[in-house]
């Protein structure tokens, strides 16, 4: 019987240690670590998890949106766990899946995780809406990978026949990155 700590954040800015912190004084025995969407059901860390679950083995979350943030994945992890005998702690409580009003928890619980992730998504897009109807204000979300002098530069060498691999390397981005910015500046070129 193997106490299994679960820690997941979604961006690679965000903390699990902080999840693992607190798992250690939970008492695992192994620590699985992983950063992806908690709406992503092919993490490969967490399916891992899954596979190597044994009857009588335990899964410590801090909360149970770390697991998922989809109702539907969560109650078939549920099932997965009554079936197979094995233990959730979330949230500081041992769900016993043989107890009604414990399922009816978890039901709930599952619910508001994704709830919680829809207002989240409802709250950028607000944000995002209105940011861009703000005077002057042009970028919205992720910052370009590549300033549009950048790009210039990449057309540049491109067209004198340098490789995507070796801009790449320059500026320190993908190559579909520079496939991207010389198409753009292409597709500019001859529209003029």
């Amino acid at each position: 019987m193997t106490a299994y700590g679960y820690a997941r954040a979604s961006r690679a800015k965000q903390d699990v240690e902080k999840q693992r912190d607190f798992l250690q004084t939970k008492g695992c025995d192994e620590f699985i670590l992983e950063t992806a969407s908690g709406r992503n059901d092919n993490r490969k860390k967490f399916k891992a998890l899954l596979e190597r679950l044994t009857k009588g083995d335990s899964v410590t979350v801090r909360q149970l949106d770390r697991l998922s943030r989809r109702t539907l994945t969560l109650l078939e992890i549920r099932e997965q766990f009554e079936q197979r005998d094995i233990a959730l702690i979330a949230d500081g409580k041992l769900y016993d899946f043989k107890n009604h009003t414990d399922r009816m928890l978890f039901g709930m619980q599952a619910v508001m995780a994704e709830y919680e992730s829809d207002l989240n998504g409802e709250r950028v897009k607000s944000a995002i809406s209105v940011r861009k109807e703000k005077k002057g204000y042009k970028n919205v979300g992720r910052p370009a990978a590549l300033s549009p002098r950048k790009k210039l530069e990449v057309y540049k060498a491109l067209s004198r026949g340098e490789s995507k691999s070796s801009q790449a390397a320059r500026y320190g981005v993908s190559r579909s990155t520079i496939a991207k910015a010389y198409e753009e500046l292409k597709q500019k070129k001859l529209s003029q």
